[in-house]
C-alpha cells in the first residue's frame, strides 16, 4: 500500500460498520482509529433528494418540486419576469410576489393578469391598493398624519390626525334597516329608552280637508305639505287654501305621512293663519295631532270648556306641528 495515493485504493465492498480501523499521522507518529472514535457524540443521516428536488424544468424558471409536482417557481424572463409563484398549476391558483419596474412596487396576485394587490414605496409612497377593476388604494401621509381611501385614483374618504371620518364625494348609508349612528358614548338620562339615531327623512304630502262625519270634496286653491324626520320625531307644515267642501261633521286635516303613537299624549300644533272661519264668540281655535289628521277645536277664554270646531266649506289654514311616531 506504500506510495500509493487514497484515490487509488479500491473501494469498501460493504458499507462501515465502526469496527474499522483508520491509521492516523499525528506529530510523525501513526497510531490507529476506528470509525466509532470519529463520530463519537454525532449523530450521521443520510441525504436523499429522491422524494423533493430543485431544478430547472426551462431555462428562465426555476422550480422547486416535491414527488415530481411544482409547488413554487421563480420566474425569470417575459411578462412574469421576477415573480416568485407558490401553488401548483392546476387545480390551485398560483400566488405572486413579484417587484416591478424599479424595484419599488412588491405585487401579490393569482395565476394570470388580474386579482393583485400592489404595495407602492416611492411614488405613491405607503400605498396599498387592490387592483382588478374595482381599482382601490390605501394611502397615508406622513405630513398630515391621515389616511386615504381612494377608487379611480379619487380620494373617497379621509381618517384624519384627528380621529374624524370624512366623506369626500358620498354618503354614509346604512346598508340594513334600523341601523345608524349610536350615542351609547354619551350619559343619558334616567328616562332614556334608545341611543341609536337610525332614521332622517324628508320630503312632501298633500293634505285634505275633511269632514269627521262624512270626509267630502273640496275645491283646492292650494294643498301643500312638507315634512322632516328625525328618529322618531316627524315636524310638519301645511297650508290649505279650499272651497266648495261637502264635508260635514268636525273639520280636520288628514294626509300626514306617518301616524302620531297613540301610547303617547296628543301632540299640539300652531295655527299661524286662519281665514273665511266663523265661531263662537269668546272662543279661539286650536290644533291637535291624532293618528294621521290634525283636528281643529275651539277653547273658551280664559281656559274654559274645549268644543270640537265645525267642518267648514271654504277657507285658508296655515298650520304647523311635531309630533312622535
Amino acid at each position: 500500500m506504500s506510495n500509493s495515493t487514497i484515490s487509488a485504493l479500491s473501494s469498501a465492498s460493504t458499507p462501515l460498520s465502526g469496527s474499522e480501523i483508520l491509521p492516523l499521522n499525528q506529530s510523525g507518529v501513526t497510531n490507529s482509529v476506528s470509525v466509532a472514535n470519529l463520530t463519537a457524540g454525532r449523530a450521521v443521516s443520510g441525504l436523499s433528494f429522491a422524494a423533493a428536488t430543485i431544478g430547472a424544468p426551462a431555462s428562465t424558471t426555476l422550480s422547486i418540486q416535491a414527488n415530481g409536482t411544482t409547488y413554487a417557481t421563480i420566474l425569470g424572463a417575459g411578462t412574469n419576469n421576477g415573480y416568485f409563484g407558490i401553488g401548483t398549476t392546476s387545480p390551485v391558483a398560483q400566488l405572486h410576489v413579484v417587484s416591478a419596474s424599479g424595484g419599488t412596487t412588491a405585487r401579490f396576485k393569482n395565476s394570470g393578469s388580474g386579482n393583485f394587490i400592489d404595495f407602492y414605496g416611492s411614488s405613491r409612497q405607503g400605498y396599498v391598493g387592490c387592483v382588478d377593476g374595482t381599482n382601490f388604494w390605501v394611502h397615508s401621509d406622513s405630513a398630515t398624519g391621515s389616511i386615504y381611501f381612494d377608487t379611480n385614483n379619487t380620494t373617497q374618504a379621509t381618517l384624519n390626525s384627528s380621529g374624524n371620518f370624512l366623506l369626500a364625494t358620498g354618503n354614509l348609508v346604512p346598508s340594513t334597516a334600523g341601523k345608524g349612528i349610536n350615542f351609547t358614548a354619551n350619559t343619558p338620562a334616567s328616562g332614556m329608552t334608545s341611543q341609536n339615531l337610525t332614521w332622517y327623512e324628508e320630503g312632501t304630502f298633500t293634505p285634505t280637508v275633511v269632514g269627521s262625519t262624512s270626509a267630502g270634496t273640496a275645491t283646492y286653491g292650494s294643498a301643500k305639505g312638507r315634512y322632516t324626520r328625525i328618529g322618531r320625531t316627524v315636524e310638519f307644515e301645511i297650508y290649505l287654501d279650499w272651497s266648495s267642501g261637502t264635508g260635514t261633521g268636525n273639520l280636520l286635516f288628514g294626509g300626514l305621512p306617518y301616524s302620531a303613537n297613540g301610547s303617547t299624549p296628543y301632540a299640539s300644533a300652531t295655527i299661524g293663519y286662519i281665514h273665511n272661519f266663523t265661531w263662537t264668540s269668546g272662543k279661539y281655535p286650536m290644533a291637535l295631532t291624532i293618528g294621521t289628521q290634525v283636528n281643529f277645536y275651539l277653547q273658551s277664554l280664559g281656559g274654559g270648556s274645549i268644543s270640537s270646531m265645525g267642518y267648514s266649506s271654504n277657507g285658508t289654514v296655515y298650520v304647523s306641528g311635531t309630533y312622535s311616531v
